[in-house]
């Protein structure tokens, strides 16, 4: 199984890498091309100074030779006044090296001396010669080191150089990179966008593709969650769809069955037939009138009409509605309230209440108890209503007390419609309430449980 990682990462580590080669990049180029800038500054200098004196003395010695006359000191500055490059020291001799000219930076004739003193000493010396190819003059040359001037100018240039290498680098890579990221982003898109279509267009076996990347991910699973889903409600929706019609088919065909009768004289129309018809009827409005209040409070934008309801005065009601049931089984109802109001549409509230009570009555044990209790949690205010009894429930009755037309256990109320658990829900959901079901399989313990916030209820 690939790792997956998010485009925040992927991004970031772009980033980094990015910034990382432009500046791998930026010290090469600033090392080498700095270098290789410095050595051709200093050769490019000597080079210059050497051609510049070689050739100036060459046409004075060209001049001198047309006039007859010998090479002085003074002809020699009046010609060497234009030093492309300042040198550090210049001697120039004749050929028995007499010194003719002698240049110093900051020099003085104390140091001038000093040097014709050890002008035995010196070795670089290079000829000049004339047409003929005849030397006549000696000169040696100080090449000056490479000033701070200069070096900060070819740094600056040479940063300007790696910089604008560096930027052209960078981009190169960020292009490459984007473009390779972009592709796969643009296909794991297109294929996701091309299996949500399918899911949209009615396909529940659609092949939801693994992504690489952490949010395509969570995009892919959450499009899978929602195709189980899709799966799952239309399995309910035609399985509901079935159980309606046997609901219906089921007290139709007796109504039918003893109309006939009654019109063919099979069967006598007295009390008992007309009992019989009136409570087929009652069924059948019963699971009309269900179903109409589940497709109501589902509707999107149904409104409900609070008022401050009494949560004792409504269970108090309830439990004195549901005594004699109680008394058929053996049953006890005993109630934990206080002075407890909430916040709720009084018919829906009441339709919940009796819904609740009567499943707990209906499915509970013979001689058992039915607990009643509101409390208050001091961690977050919340109050929880709890109606407990005991029954013998399987897991699936538990996993599925609240489908619609579910034909376990503490499901059927309405005259046995199968939604009275399905309209306590809806009810919940459309006050804003949570409801859930726990069930203590070895103490056989049913117990619904609805949570108010602190904004729908008033304590004491």
């Amino acid at each position: 199984m690939k790792k997956c990682t998010s485009l925040s990462a992927r991004t970031t580590l772009l980033l980094i890498a990015g910034i990382a080669v432009f500046s791998l990049t930026l010290i090469l180029i600033l090392h080498f091309s700095s270098n290789r800038l410095l050595y051709n500054w200093q050769e490019m200098e000597t080079k210059g100074m050497y051609e510049y004196v070689e050739k100036t003395l060459s046409e004075l010695i060209v001049s001198s030779i047309s006039q007859n006359k010998g090479i002085t000191n003074t002809d020699i500055t009046s010609v060497l006044k234009d030093f492309p490059y300042l040198p550090n020291w210049l001697i120039i001799t004749d050929l028995d090296y007499n010194v003719l000219y002698f240049y110093r930076q900051n020099g003085s004739g104390r140091q001038m001396q000093n040097y014709i003193r050890h002008m035995q000493d010196i070795t670089a010396w290079r000829p000049i010669a004339a047409d003929d190819g005849k030397t006549v003059l000696y000169y040696s040359i100080g090449v000056p080191e490479f000033t701070e001037t200069k070096s900060n100018d070819t740094l600056i240039k040479s940063f300007r150089l790696a910089l604008a290498l560096a930027c052209i680098a960078s981009l190169i890579l960020a292009f490459l990179a984007s473009q390779f990221f972009s592709r796969r982003i643009k296909k794991q898109t297109m294929s996701l966008v091309a299996v949500l279509e399918s899911i949209a267009g009615g396909a529940r076996d659609a092949v939801i593709p693994n992504s690489s990347i952490k949010e395509f991910s969570q995009i892919a699973s959450a499009a899978a969650t929602l195709q189980n889903n899709l799966l799952r409600e239309e399995t309910i929706r035609r399985q509901w769809a079935s159980d309606i019609a046997h609901d219906l088919r089921t007290p139709l065909t007796v109504l039918q069955g003893t109309i006939e009768g009654l019109i063919d004289g099979v069967f006598k129309a007295d009390a008992q037939k007309f009992q019989t018809l009136n409570t087929q009827v009652k069924h059948l409005s019963s699971l009309v009138n269900a179903l109409s209040l589940l497709s109501k409070l589902e509707t999107p934008g149904y409104i409900l009409h609070k008022e401050t309801v009494s949560l004792t005065d409504s269970l108090t009601n309830a439990v004195s509605f549901f005594s004699s049931q109680t008394q058929e089984k053996n049953m006890e109802i005993s109630t934990n309230l206080n002075n407890v109001s909430i916040k709720a549409d009084p018919v829906l509230f009441e339709r919940l209440i009796s819904n609740l009570i009567s499943n707990a009555v209906e499915y509970g044990l013979n001689g058992t108890e039915i607990y009643i209790t509101a409390e208050k949690s001091l961690s977050s205010e919340a109050l929880s209503l709890s109606i407990s009894n005991y029954a013998e429930l399987s897991e699936e009755t538990v996993q599925r007390a609240f489908d619609r037309l579910y034909q376990g256990k503490i499901s059927r109320t309405d005259a046995h419609s199968g939604l009275g658990l399905s309209i306590v829900q809806a009810i919940v959901k459309a006050h804003g309430w949570n409801i859930s079901l726990q069930y203590d399989k070895d103490q056989k313990k049913v117990t619904f449980i609805i949570i108010f916030t602190k904004s729908l209820y008033s304590w004491g």
